[in-house]
């Protein structure tokens, strides 16, 4: 990882780590407090942390980048994370994939007739202030899943995955049967 750029990329967390105790106090149950030294630089220290910690850290770090990114559009928009997910891409190398996922919406106000020609009455909108979107992204963080672990806990899902990936690679040409056994013996990687 390069740690500079991971820096740059925790920027925008750190500052609502530092400006609202609420959303420090959310983080601190996923992260050690150790991440966020009181001396800065730099703005997060990942020394201490576990691979689950790293990934939800930079999940937040993602998410809140893209907030911030939104917020300074006019209109500004909402970030909120979805159902993501994390799986082993080498497990060697402690290499992992993640798919993240987010809902991007601008806040747009409905027009007013200020003139008093129409009886239209729009109802006034609020949206969630920029904090408050930030709360909520810890929260999601939290719930990134480990694939391999549903897997391991649904073993129909498992099942039913595995043939709908083989029927869709027999539809592109490629033999079933050899990708069958290949997932049954345990999807060995080639040695390059």
């Amino acid at each position: 990882m390069n740690l500079d750029e991971f820096n740059k990329l925790c920027g925008p967390t750190r500052r609502n780590y530092d400006e609202h105790l609420e959303f420090a106090g959310l983080l601190e149950c996923l992260i050690p407090p150790s991440t966020f030294p009181t001396t800065p630089p730099p703005p997060v220290d990942v020394s201490g942390l576990s691979e689950h910690q790293l990934v939800q850290l930079f999940g937040l770090a993602f998410g809140k980048w893209l907030l911030s990114f939104c917020q300074a559009a006019q209109p500004q928009w909402i970030v909120a994370m979805r159902r993501s997910f994390v799986y082993s891409m080498n497990d060697s190398k402690g290499a992992v994939m993640m798919s993240l996922a987010f809902e991007l919406k601008p806040n747009i106000l409905p027009p007013t007739d200020t003139t008093g020609m129409t009886t239209m009455q729009s109802v006034p909108k609020s949206f969630p202030s920029e904090v408050e979107c930030a709360k909520k992204l810890v929260e999601s963080v939290a719930n990134i899943r480990n694939v391999e672990d549903i897997l391991a806990e649904k073993p129909d899902l498992r099942n039913e995955l595995r043939d709908a990936q083989a029927l869709l690679l027999e539809e592109a040409g490629y033999d079933r049967d050899a990708y069958l056994k290949w997932v049954a013996d345990g999807e060995p990687r080639s040695q390059k």
